[in-house]
């Protein structure tokens, strides 16, 4: 989902505004909402951008050095 800036900027005004109005803090305590929201977005680019690298080589020389250790030992 690509946006512009001025739509998120436009967004974050109007989130802004609804949650400063005391009849959105009226309704959400009539109906015993939570005030709590998470964001779980960035977790799951963080994940994606984790799996753009290739770690087989440090697993590759962690395992070598494990083999080597219980050689030295």
């Amino acid at each position: 989902m690509n946006i512009t800036i001025e739509r998120f900027e436009q967004i974050e005004q109007e989130r802004n505004e609804t949650s400063s109005d005391p009849n959105f803090h009226k309704w959400m305590s009539e109906l015993n909402v939570s005030r709590m929201h998470t964001n779980s977005d960035g977790i799951f680019k963080a994940r994606e951008m984790m799996s753009d690298y290739n770690f087989s080589i440090l697993t590759e020389k962690k395992n070598l050095t494990s083999i080597l250790n219980l050689f030295l030992k």
